[in-house]
């Protein structure tokens, strides 16, 4: 899924990342590029958190960007990845060299 230049601008706003459409980096350990899609949805909930949130999202998508494969991987899901922040979590598929961030900004349940 291809998104606008305003939802990038939007992304790269809301998390202190830069342009998302350039945000390839090439991780110590690999030698692939690795690019963040993010999808619409993934926007929309981003831009409900608040900022110290959204401070702790960019690093996370920094170091998810590095190499997406630390992550820790979904059980029944192939190619999925989850990582937590906090008491939300961050849902990515890896395509090759693409990741694609999910709508899955959710605030997790907490038993107390």
């Amino acid at each position: 899924m291809e998104l606008s230049r305003r939802n990038l601008r939007e992304l790269s706003q809301a998390t202190g990342l830069r342009d998302f459409r350039e945000s390839e980096n090439r991780s110590r350990n690999s030698a692939i590029r690795y690019t963040l899609r993010p999808t619409s949805d993934f926007l929309k909930e981003l831009e409900k958190l608040d900022k110290s949130i959204k401070d702790l999202v960019a690093k996370k998508l920094e170091r998810i960007k590095e190499n997406p494969l630390l992550s820790k991987p979904l059980k029944h899901e192939p190619n999925c990845y989850s990582e937590r922040i906090v008491n939300y979590r961050i849902v990515f598929e890896v395509k090759g060299s693409e990741v694609i961030l999910y709508q899955q900004l959710c605030c997790c349940a907490i038993d107390q």
